[in-house]
Formats: C-alpha cells, structure tokens, sequence
C-alpha cells in the first residue's frame, strides 16, 4: 500500500491487546493482524485507542437514537453506544473501518451482542464490510493459553485439564484459574518470558483451534480485510 491514509482504527480495552511505541505496534491484536495479512508492513495505516479514551472524547458526539424491535434486545449499554458513536465519527477517517475487541470477563455473549448492535445502527451493511467486532472468553490471556505449546514443557498443564475459555477464579488469588494468574504461573514464570515474549511465540492457528472466540474474531478480521483488498 503507497497511501498514507489511515485505514483501519482499532479499539481495545488496554495494552495487552495493542500498543503503540511510536510508528511501531505490538500486542495481540497486531499478532493476529500480522498472520492474516502475512507481514507487518501495512501497519503504519493502522491506529488504536482504549475503551476509556474513547469515552472521553465522545462525550460531545451526538447521541444516536434508537429504536428496539424483537431483532433487537435492549443491549443498548455503554459499550453499543460508544461503539455506535465510533462508527459515526470515524467513518469518513478510516476508508477500511474499525475493528472493536473487548474482554469477556464472564459476559461475553452480551457484550458481543452489544457491539453488533452498536455497529449496526448507523447501516446494517456496515457489519463485516466496515466493522468486526470480537469478545475474547474470558479474556485475551485465554486466547494465548490456548497455544497447546505454551502448556507443555517447560511450560505447566492448564489446572485440571480445563480449556482455556472455562478459567476463572480470583484476580488476587495467584494460585487461581484466573485467566491471567494461570499464564503467569504456567506460561511466563517457567520460561522466565514477559507477556511479549508470550506474545511474539504464539501460534495464531494453532490457538484458533481450541478457543472459539479467537476462531470467531479472526474470521471477522479476515473477512473486512478481504472485503477492502487488503488479502
């Protein structure tokens, strides 16, 4: 691509997902921008933001009106607003559209209902062509479990067997089975790995296999990027 022009704006819940060190960016979602596409060289046309930026800077957006009907159930919360929002604004700006992710954390079909929701309002042929939007289960540290050779040697077994979009326990409880407890003590520690280096091993296919939501996200990636040329 010769164009300067930014293509796709990615939205986010903080920088596990994506992060930006200048014109270089990281994270899981690049990861995965990257497998799709094949190389990283297109990613200076990409830009992201956080949830909470996004909220802040939309605070004088007008608000768009909404009639529910059966095909819609009232999901319309903060996330489908934001995201109804984002779309109205960043349209124009962004000629390949917007890509949304957000964390489970144990509501993942309704905040995914709610994207799709948001996304739709201002043009329901938006969805897919313009948008893809995706919930990790249960959050985006499972999606990384999900690689079967981070939990093999030196690596530790997930505890009892589970797959990694049924982990959940206590945050503060480092021997849980919080999702993010569990990478730590059974992928990071015994490899003595940062969460980029887990990170910058992880096998996007192989993890798509055994985790649902990340087979699902990649999908839609995949197919707004075919929609705009861009495989």
């Amino acid at each position: 691509m010769s164009s300067e022009k930014n293509l796709l704006l990615v939205i986010v819940e903080g920088p596990s997902e994506v992060q930006e060190h200048g014109r270089d960016i990281r994270g899981i979602v690049p990861k995965i921008l990257e497998h799709i596409c094949g190389d990283d060289g297109w990613l200076k046309h990409v830009r992201t933001k956080y949830w909470a930026e996004v909220g802040r800077e939309l605070k004088d957006v007008r608000k768009p009106r909404i009639e529910l009907s059966r095909d819609r159930p009232d999901v319309f919360d903060g996330f489908a607003r934001k995201t109804a929002n984002v779309m109205r604004v960043a349209r124009p700006e962004y000629s390949w559209g917007v890509i949304f992710l957000l964390d489970g954390d144990r509501n993942g079909e309704k905040r995914l209902r709610s994207l799709r929701l948001g996304a739709s309002l201002e043009d329901e042929q938006d969805v897919g062509s313009h948008v893809a939007v995706g919930v990790a289960i249960e959050m985006v540290e499972a999606w990384l479990l999900a690689d079967p050779k981070f939990t093999s040697s030196p690596g530790s077994p997930i505890p009892s067997g589970k797959a990694p979009e049924t982990l959940w326990g206590k945050r503060s409880d480092r021997n849980s089975n919080f999702p993010k407890n569990v990478l730590k003590r059974c992928v990071l520690g015994p490899r003595r790995w940062s969460f980029s280096d887990a990170v910058e091993h992880w096998d996007v296919e192989s993890a798509c296999k055994h985790s649902p939501s990340l087979n699902r996200f990649v999908s839609a990636v995949r197919n707004l990027l075919s929609s705009h040329g861009g495989l």
